[in-house]
């Protein structure tokens, strides 16, 4: 035929463009021996993470697997990471750059201190629309319910309410203390603070103060929540508010001679030590809060292999590095659910055989597991401890979603 060979060498040019293993179905960003992976994370902005040790993070375990010879199916991770600057229009730009350009074939986002729900969220919903697998930490519920491709690997913000409100309550037979909460007033907040607030209420357990206050709040309005709570005998009070804040609170709290038990759900307190040490200047504060990820004071009882690759891939950087903690842990997981998707990988494949994933365990999140119904695969957390012995935070138990 006329032209024919022609013909076959255009055809595939055009599969190599795209990305695809000559003769499969494989999706775009996947080869024989490698894997593209996006991450977005806000490395500037308004709440910015360690610029330096984030990236790294995520980076850990592919470099670990790749100097022990360990891939998926035959392909070894590559990650690409670009900065969201906290900003939900960034993110969606950076996605979309590493989907369409750099023909990534998954993304998943990285929080800050302070959260990335609106960036996440964002990108979330991009990646629905082109089809493409979004793995994230748990955050909140209702804009991400609908999206197909999306997966959250920890539990998410209501359920955590659930879970505090037990532990609270019930665990800890605290059914007469006085239970306050203090929140900043922005959309995020607002929505976990509902969920907590309703939780608390089908417990027949009501704030007895509940407050809310701008984001821009400082040292004054932290020196009156503080009275006004003293005043009304709280004993336990949830914080949904910036880890600078918090520390601003509990400056204004030891003033003021008031020591309560200062709690709340998340990553937000307990994703850096620097919280536990800055807050143990106060030798009667008494902290505990939800955390999907133990303590890295704790990760040798969790994954002995962490600390050894740290050493070997980043030896500048210390193992006790939240960003590195919390990278190591969620590629666990992608390295778990890419080992359920199989070799024949494809984004439907992918959504596909994940949803129907039971029991993914990695020794360091609790349990995971999907439906076709459920995304949200979280089904435990652990309570920590803030440690004035020693600074740093302590995982004191593990607290499972009934």
């Amino acid at each position: 035929m006329a032209g024919g060979p022609r013909v076959v060498h255009v055809a595939l040019a055009t599969v190599l463009f795209l990305g695809m293993v000559p003769g499969s179905a494989a999706a775009p960003g996947v080869r024989d021996a490698k894997i593209k992976i996006g991450v977005h994370l806000p490395l500037t902005g308004a709440s910015p993470v360690a610029s330096s040790t984030a990236p790294k993070g995520a980076r850990l375990l592919w470099k670990w697997l790749r100097l022990k010879n360990h891939p998926v199916h035959g392909r070894h991770g590559r990650v690409l990471v670009r900065n969201d600057n906290f900003n939900p229009s960034q993110a969606v730009a950076v996605c979309k750059e590493m989907v369409e350009e750099k023909h990534v074939f998954m993304l998943t986002g990285m929080p800050s201190h302070s959260g990335n729900v609106d960036q996440m969220t964002a990108c979330a919903r991009y990646a629905r629309s082109v089809g493409v697998p979004y793995v994230s930490i748990g955050t909140t519920e209702m804009p991400l319910k609908a999206l197909r491709t999306y997966f959250a690997v920890t539990v998410t913000m209501p359920d955590q309410s659930s879970l505090l409100a037990d532990y609270l309550t019930e665990g800890r037979s605290r059914r007469n203390d006085k239970n306050g909460i203090l929140w900043f007033n922005s959309p995020a907040y607002k929505e976990t603070h509902t969920s907590i607030a309703r939780a608390f209420n089908r417990r027949e357990t009501p704030f007895d103060y509940d407050r809310s206050i701008p984001n821009q709040s400082g040292s004054a309005e932290a020196q009156q929540a503080v009275q006004e709570m003293k005043l009304a005998e709280i004993d336990n009070v949830v914080v949904l508010v910036t880890p600078i804040f918090f520390l601003q609170l509990l400056s204004a709290a030891n003033s003021n001679d008031y020591h309560p038990l200062w709690t709340g759900p998340g990553l937000t307190m307990t994703s850096t030590d620097d919280v536990a040490r800055v807050g143990c200047g106060d030798a009667n504060l008494k902290a505990r809060f939800l955390s999907p990820l133990p303590a890295t004071a704790d990760r040798a009882a969790f994954d002995p292999a962490y600390d050894k690759a740290v050493r070997k891939i980043y030896p500048e950087e210390h193992p006790t590095d939240a960003f590195l903690w919390q990278g190591w842990a969620t590629s666990k997981v992608l390295r778990s659910m890419l080992d359920r998707a199989g070799r024949d990988l494809t984004r439907k494949g992918f959504v596909r055989k994940v949803e129907r994933a039971r029991g993914i365990r990695t020794g360091i999140l609790p349990p995971i597991g999907f439906s076709p119904d459920d995304h949200f695969g979280g089904r435990g957390t652990y309570l920590l401890k803030a440690d004035c012995q020693t600074d740093a935070w302590k995982t004191i138990e593990k607290i499972t979603r009934r």
